[in-house]
């Protein structure tokens, strides 16, 4: 049996790392329980999330967790049954005063920052208002939340309980804020490369997400 691969990085409570290692998170659980179902051996190796899609793109890994749907990203990938969702939020610096939007916060001449190769396109019209120089790309959540602390920019969109537990991991919840309206809510999804994985083996995932959620596992 072929050995699925799957990429990693540190994105508490989801995934977690510790010295490099995978050691745990919801997901890193939820694949070991289908493993148990399904009999299919996975292989964890670490590898940013805009570089993990394009290793699904070309072929050279097999899948990824925690992806929601898009037309582009459906053009090289097949989906699971989505098995959580997710609520992304507008964080702010808490030294910023009345801004509850994007476009509000664009306004008023401050930065946003978005982790590179993430899917923004349910807030494509808000960011179509910026300037040039109020949306910088960063590598990974961490880099974004270190940028939002030196207030080297203002705002960001994450999902609601990933950067939540990344404040309190650093012991910054009194430093950044979510407005408190929900940006969006999308259902997540494993997705595997159609180059390098049968679609035999996305049902097989799908049968164990019915199974664990018929025992109420999920």
């Amino acid at each position: 049996n072929k050995v699925l691969t799957i990429g990693y990085e540190h994105i508490p409570p989801i995934l977690i790392v510790e010295n490099g290692k995978l050691i745990a998170g919801t997901d890193f659980e939820l694949v070991r329980e289908i493993t148990k179902i399904s009999g299919c051996e996975v292989e964890w190796l670490p590898v940013p999330f805009a570089r993990h899609l394009l290793l699904l793109k070309n072929g050279r890994m097999d899948f990824i967790t925690s992806v929601f749907h898009t037309t582009e990203r459906a053009e090289y990938l097949n989906y699971s049954q989505p098995y959580r969702i997710v609520v992304k939020k507008l964080f702010i610096h808490s030294e910023i005063e009345d801004v509850q939007t994007l476009s509000a916060l664009f306004k008023k001449g401050h930065i946003l920052g978005l982790v590179r190769g993430y899917d923004y396109s349910y807030v494509q019209d808000e960011l179509s208002k910026a300037q040039k120089n109020q949306i910088i790309y960063l590598k990974d959540s961490q880099h974004v939340l270190k940028m939002l602390l030196s207030n080297r920019i203002q705002g960001t969109v994450e999902e609601e309980k990933v950067f939540k537990q990344l404040l309190t991991s650093k012991g910054k919840q009194e430093k950044i804020r979510a407005v408190k309206k929900n940006i969006h809510e999308e259902r997540m999804h494993f997705a595997f490369s159609k180059k390098a994985v049968a679609p035999e083996i996305v049902h097989v995932f799908n049968q164990a997400i019915s199974q664990l959620r018929s025992d109420k596992k999920l």
